[in-house]
């Protein structure tokens, strides 16, 4: 049962035939476009003192802003809508690990690869559109053109290497931790599980904030590739 926990998705005859991580992305999606129009409903000029959605949301905004005026200045902003749905997404798929019976979309590494590539191909993009298509690619062919041959290839698979490591990273942190998480309430089901839901909790967080400040530190990268 640890290696195959219950997932009450498999009880249902119609939602059993989708790919666990197809269909788990597609509930985590559900939630979070319900609990984006339930936060801009419950908006008001003056917040509440009580936690609500709205007041979640609002720190998360908040907090990506400030991690995006950091990194970029003024036009950090333009960069919100990708970061903070990526950070958004993952944060959801890792706390539905969290609760029996549900499934985390990002223990799978198709759903961590498919945000891997929209990462590679948007910063590589933005790359091209600041820097020009020659000038982008010149930067990985190192610094004396001697050296292209050998650096070119080197710099070509680095990149792609952060598909793979981005994809992996989440994967095997989150694969983990659930993991550890599973083995402990089947050992001990109550009192000790507790403290691994805090670290649940912490991990969860923690890696949606890489994931975004990787990918964040990317774009960044590739933006800036004509001042180096």
């Amino acid at each position: 049962m640890i290696e195959h926990p219950i997932i009450f998705t498999d009880f249902i005859p119609l939602l059993s035939k989708i790919p666990r991580h197809i269909l788990w992305t597609i509930i985590a999606d559900i939630l979070i476009i319900f609990s984006v129009f339930k936060a801009i409903k419950g908006l008001k000029m003056i917040p509440s003192e009580k936690l609500t959605i709205s007041n979640v949301y609002e720190l998360i905004t908040e907090f990506i802003d400030t991690m995006l005026s950091d990194a970029f200045g003024e036009k950090g902003r333009y960069f919100i809508y990708l970061i903070g749905t990526l950070f958004v997404f993952i944060l959801t798929c890792n706390f539905l690990g969290l609760i029996p019976g549900f499934y985390p979309a990002t223990e799978n590494v198709n759903t961590n690869f498919a945000m891997s590539i929209i990462v590679f191909l948007i910063y590589n993009f933005y790359g091209i559109q600041k820097n020009g298509i020659f000038k982008y690619l010149k930067h990985m062919m190192g610094p004396m053109p001697i050296m292209a041959p050998l650096m070119f290839p080197v710099e070509i698979l680095s990149h792609f290497a952060r598909i793979l490591s981005l994809a992996l990273r989440l994967f095997g942190n989150i694969f983990g931790d659930h993991k550890v998480l599973l083995v402990m309430l089947y050992l001990v089901p109550l009192i000790i599980p507790t403290v691994f839901y805090g670290l649940g909790v912490l991990v969860a967080i923690l890696q949606a904030y890489v994931f975004t400040l990787l990918a964040m530190v990317y774009i960044q990268l590739a933006i800036e590739e004509e001042e180096h």
